[in-house]
């Protein structure tokens, strides 16, 4: 496990949340009080261990037999632990209990919520922060202002803070603001200070833990991490509820970090996400991958940085990249291709009669109508028609001229096995997916590379935005 430093350690504490590591605590499953231990594991599910034996497993057997069976589980929705050294209760959700031994039971959870208070079974929150590794690059907000000069001695550059700025995103249903924190520490030789950047999403309507994180915290992950092109991450998370006893609970779970993130001292020149509606919002962004999503949109559900990492083998990478593009152009025209197909049908239909009646007064041989019987029966849309629709949407990222000047589509087209590059991508393909033709993985890496932005591109797209061609390098 990564150390965390002092600094860090106070960040955490300040908003509630307490250090990564194993606690003794006190659990509390079906009514009974029993000690045991936490593990809050960074970027992990929770874990737990409970020193008794929480679920009955005896076998039945003749008397005088006593036999049991390990392991035995079952799902229970909570359960809750109180933490004596850190005086916070900690509420797993989605929880799997597991009888290992005499003794000694397995609590698993989905999700841990470490608080001051003790949690409601059905507790809901009205507000989520959290922090995102390169979330400063949707705000347009640097960390300083502007720059103050001493008139005299030794030039020395000072800022002020934008900690009184902020970038708001209103909305209805949903509100966000952006804004940073600072942390300072003087000694008599230096004076450091980091920043850190924070998103508060505000819900008209309460959600749980899960839906925070479900609909909220892994979109916005997943929108950093196809605008920057790198696999950004989820740092810090924590929920609030509203009223007069507002509480406060900071989220351990598999996708947040537990690294306090600090920002460089200015954000990039270019956004990571723009749009031409000056009113269009980060909020509104996320609240239509929400809604592509629920319609299973292909590229929406089906995109992974993890899958896109350097640790994969590039024939798989442009394989997906590939199928992500055909299967987003079929979803996106449905409505045409349902009426294309209707009209394909009846063609095919027709020739099939007309084949058949030649075959029966003898015109055509066995051979020849088993090859007729072989036009396709359905009218799909092909890769080649979803490779040059994309090319002239995102004309400006170039990126049909790039992949031309890549070693395996001039060597594919040069050897006459394709015309252009969409033809010459359709044959690699089809000589990979079919197993028919391999190809060295430094030439599919070339192909992979100048691929891949297309792809960012119309994910972004897809949910209202766009950005300089320059940063998707």
């Amino acid at each position: 496990m990564r150390h965390v430093t002092e600094d860090e350690i106070r960040l955490l504490r300040e908003y509630g949340s307490i250090e990564p590591g194993e606690y003794d605590c006190e659990w509390t499953i079906n009514g009974k009080q029993v000690r045991g231990h936490v593990e809050l594991r960074a970027g992990r599910p929770p874990l737990g261990y409970a020193r008794i034996e929480l679920i009955d497993g005896a076998i039945p057997g003749k008397r005088g037999q006593y036999a049991r069976r390990y392991p035995t589980s079952r799902d229970v929705p909570v359960v809750r632990g109180y933490i004596d050294s850190q005086m916070k209760h900690v509420t797993f959700f989605d929880v799997w209990l597991t009888a290992e031994f005499t003794e000694r039971t397995r609590v698993a959870g989905a999700i841990a919520l470490v608080s001051k208070e003790e949690l409601a079974d059905d507790i809901v929150f009205t507000a989520m922060t959290t922090q995102v590794t390169q979330i400063e690059r949707f705000s347009g907000l640097p960390p300083i202002a502007s720059n103050v000069r001493s008139s005299g001695g030794a030039p020395r550059e000072f800022g002020i803070t934008t900690t009184e700025m902020k970038c708001e995103w209103p909305g209805a249903e949903m509100s966000a603001t952006f804004y940073y924190g600072y942390r300072s520490s003087i000694d008599p030789f230096i004076l450091s200070v980091l920043f850190t950047p924070w998103i508060k999403f505000t819900a008209s309507v309460a959600m749980d833990a899960r839906a925070w994180l479900r609909q909220w915290c892994l979109p916005l992950v997943e929108l950093i991490s196809v605008a920057t092109g790198a696999r950004e991450r989820a740092t810090l998370v924590s929920l609030e509820t509203t009223g007069d006893g507002k509480i406060t609970a900071s989220v351990f779970s598999n996708p947040v970090s537990q690294e306090p993130y600090y920002c460089a001292r200015r954000s990039p020149d270019i956004l990571a996400f723009t749009a031409s509606d000056e009113d269009f919002s980060l909020v509104q962004a996320l609240t239509r991958w929400n809604e592509l999503h629920r319609a299973e949109h292909p590229l929406i559900v089906g995109y992974n940085t993890i899958a896109l990492g350097n640790d994969q083998h590039p024939q798989a990478r442009l394989l997906l990249l590939l199928q992500w593009l055909e299967a987003s152009y079929g979803f996106d025209h449905r409505t045409e291709f349902d009426a294309q197909q209707e009209k394909h049908t009846a063609e095919r239909d027709s020739l099939l009669a007309k084949l058949r009646t030649m075959r029966e007064d003898g015109t055509l041989t066995r051979q020849e109508w088993k090859l007729a019987k072989r036009v396709p029966r359905f009218a799909q849309p092909s890769l080649s028609e979803a490779l040059s629709s994309y090319f002239t949407l995102h004309s400006d990222l170039d990126v049909e001229s790039k992949l031309g000047k890549t070693t395996l589509i001039r060597e594919v087209t040069a050897a006459g096995e394709a015309e252009n590059v969409t033809d010459a991508l359709r044959v690699v393909r089809n000589g990979l997916s079919h197993g028919t033709a391999t190809y060295a993985a430094h030439l599919l890496l070339q192909v992979v590379d100048e691929l891949h932005p297309l792809v960012r591109a119309e994910y972004l797209r897809l949910l209202g935005g766009s950005f300089d061609a320059d940063s998707l390098m």
